[in-house]
């Protein structure tokens, strides 16, 4: 599986864009960026993690998908009835 930080430098790489340039469009340090692309620093928070997808053209949805991450909302959603969205999930599991 590629991790979240390869698939961004690919992308990244795919635009022909520098980590400079990205970084400071997306609000984040060209170090940073680098230690997120290598694995070493997790995806950051969801507001530069927005901004990042939207530089790269990557809808909101893909974006949360690749850092491993739910919506806000919809974590909102899950954290107000847990159970609730465990059984849906589970359901939904179950029909594959």
């Amino acid at each position: 599986m590629v991790s979240f930080g390869l698939k961004i430098q690919r992308l990244r790489a795919a635009k022909g864009l520098g980590l400079r340039v990205l970084g400071k469009r997306s609000g984040m340090s060209a170090s940073y960026l680098s230690l997120i692309e290598r694995g070493i620093m997790p995806p950051p928070a969801n507001d530069k993690l927005e901004r990042l997808g939207a530089e790269l053209g990557i809808d909101r949805e893909t974006i949360y998908i690749m850092a491993a991450r739910l919506r806000p909302e919809l974590l909102e959603l899950v954290g107000n009835r847990p159970a609730d969205a465990t059984r849906a999930l589970e359901a939904e599991l179950r029909k594959r």
